[in-house]
């Protein structure tokens, strides 16, 4: 699994820029025409992440 593209930074001082550029992302994943990634696959990229967090902390590093 990839990372996402990072979305473009907004200033986002008011509820309604934030608003806009909530749904304005959203429209754009949406409107995407790479292929979504099965949900399985997304369960094991996301347990391999949190057991390499949890292991760190353990570590005592951040």
């Amino acid at each position: 699994m990839q990372k996402p593209k990072q979305t473009e930074l907004v200033a986002t001082s008011s509820s309604e820029a934030y608003d806009a550029y909530v749904r304005q992302a959203v429209q754009a994943a949406i409107d995407d025409p790479a292929p979504g990634v099965p949900h399985e696959e997304a369960e094991i990229y996301f347990a391999k992440k949190r057991a390499e967090l949890l292991s760190r902390l353990a570590d005592g590093k951040r």
